[in-house]
């Protein structure tokens, strides 16, 4: 990370993701290809953005929706929590629950298995009576996957929103779920470590809020850049190495995108935020176009820069979509410079066209591509979900090395 920025990080990955999963998957189209005739750089309150671009809202493929997602999503497991401690002496308490695997375990079985066994702890009647007893008013689930030594791990975090337990009524209860979990893997012959397990209160509604979200956060992603062993790698370090000529790590990152293709990240018990009052989530879509969004309410003159569709594709062929929204933060003369010393042609308007380059914001006129407008976009766009059903079909994992 020293030698580039986080954001910068984030683009090169999303590139990379998009160059091994194919052309058809959204993530390939992701921050490149237009929906409108002109491209166009807004500041924003943190920094700046795209408009008239599409987006993927992929949090399993795309680090930079991914980041921005988690962000969201923090957001509003925040409010929540506060919401829960407000209405008396509420609790939440982190919990991660897994499994040990192999080498011979593929990617999709881990995630069945586990899933399997999330479904049977909170459907039986023993955790009906649990939940009765310790006043458990709900929860929230989130799906991990990290792959190491030993093969695809994956793990579910919990948040569980309870009544005030006293010390000895927490250990109980982590205890009941615990021995519940352990006799569901033996069902299935599956050894636990208790050493993998954990039960714990959450001190404040911000760590409660990056506990369960972050999968795809700034912090998580980052990793990717440090050095570390083959222990535990991230989705993101996958694609890092990948980026660095690994085909073994491309072809692991091709089997979890197929497994994880459209799940959920964050599952909410029924009932649990309408128990607040508070409104239902916002989709992965609408938190990958936060910023954008952002920038169509932002003040009049927060346009920095248009790009013609020549002058784009340039941009994106060389690689610069993270740099130009870093000069953008400086003023449409950096952004000109940067675009001078990468040898790429500067835009050239037709104001009949496209409106004023500079002052008044002027309406672009839209892409009638294979596009859908979720309500209140403005001019950004997410991939139509025909693309989303060719996917799959566009999911060719490259040649393993001697390595694999």
């Amino acid at each position: 990370m020293q030698c580039e920025s986080a954001k910068v990080y984030r683009h090169r990955l999303r590139n990379r993701a998009g160059e091994i999963l194919g052309g058809e998957h959204r993530t390939s189209h992701c921050g490149r290809r237009r929906c409108s005739q002109v491209v166009s750089v807004h500041k924003t309150a943190t920094g700046a953005c795209y408009r008239g671009i599409s987006t993927c809202g992929s949090i399993w493929t795309c680090p930079e929706c991914a980041s921005k997602i988690s962000n969201g999503r923090a957001e509003e497991v925040e409010e929540l929590v506060r919401a829960h401690e407000r209405q008396g002496k509420g609790m939440v308490f982190m919990n991660t629950l897994t499994m040990k695997h192999s080498n011979h375990d593929s990617c999709n079985e881990l995630r069945q298995l586990l899933l399997w066994a999330w479904d049977q702890l909170i459907r039986s009647g023993h955790w009906k009576r649990v939940k009765a007893r310790f006043g458990i008013r709900g929860y929230i689930r989130a799906f991990e996957i990290t792959h190491g030594v030993n093969g695809w791990h994956p793990h579910l975090h919990i948040l569980w929103f309870t009544d005030e337990l006293s010390e000895e009524e927490q250990q109980e209860l982590k205890l009941l779920i615990y021995d519940r979990w352990f006799e569901l893997m033996e069902k299935k012959e599956i050894a636990i470590s208790f050493s993998a397990l954990d039960f714990q209160k959450a001190s404040n509604p911000q760590k409660a809020g990056q506990y369960i979200s972050k999968w795809g956060s700034g912090a998580e992603i980052a990793k990717g850049a440090q050095k570390r062993s083959e222990k535990g790698r991230s989705i993101w370090q996958l694609i890092d190495d990948a980026d660095n000529g690994s085909n073994s790590s491309a072809v692991l990152f091709v089997e979890y995108a197929k497994t994880f293709h459209r799940a959920r990240h964050l599952t909410y018990s029924r009932g649990l935020r309408e128990r607040y009052q508070l409104k239902e989530e916002a989709s992965d879509e609408q938190l990958s176009m936060a910023e954008e969004l952002e920038a169509h309410e932002f003040e009049e003159g927060g346009e920095v820069y248009r790009f013609d569709p020549h002058s784009w594709i340039q941009v994106v062929r060389a690689k610069l979509t993270a740099q130009v929204l870093s000069a953008a933060q400086i003023g449409p003369d950096e952004v000109e410079n940067l675009l001078i010393r990468h040898d790429i042609d500067l835009p050239e308007f037709k104001p009949e066209a496209f409106g004023p380059v500079s002052g008044q914001l002027a309406r672009i006129p839209e892409y009638s591509g294979c596009v859908r407008t979720p309500k209140g976009t403005g001019s950004t766009k997410v991939l139509n979900q025909s693309h989303v059903r060719r996917e799959l079909r566009s999911l060719k994992p490259e040649k393993q090395d001697e390595a694999a």
